[in-house]
């Protein structure tokens, strides 16, 4: 299998090396699936200052819209999206806040998945 970052179009490192050895295409040849996931981040809420009730920043949750290719069929198997833990919470933080990538919750579906 790989992990492509839908983005750069290049093997996504961080999560391409969280997957088991037995998964993770070694050369060319052994590609069976490919992942492709295009990250980003959706609003989830407003951080306010309490006393001034002034708007001090914006939160984000990491997301990961992902397609899973058969490369063998070549066909789709499915889309799926992921998202992040949410950001911290609270009132009063001072700018915007985004989640991390939801790099382990693919990882552990991609290890789910049955195999040939």
């Amino acid at each position: 299998m790989l992990i492509i970052d839908g983005k750069t179009g290049e093997v996504d490192r961080l999560a391409f090396f969280k997957l088991p050895d037995e998964l993770r295409a070694k050369n060319e040849h052994e590609v069976q699936m490919v992942a492709l996931i295009k990250w980003g981040f959706k609003r989830v809420g407003t951080y306010v200052n309490e006393e001034t009730n002034q708007q001090t920043g914006e939160a984000f949750v990491g997301t990961a819209d992902m397609t899973l290719i058969d490369v063998m069929d070549r066909k789709v198997i499915e889309r799926r999206t992921f998202e992040g833990q949410n950001p911290a919470g609270g009132l009063t933080r001072d700018g915007d806040f985004k989640s991390e990538r939801p790099i382990l919750a693919v990882v552990e579906y991609l290890r789910g998945l049955p195999r040939r």
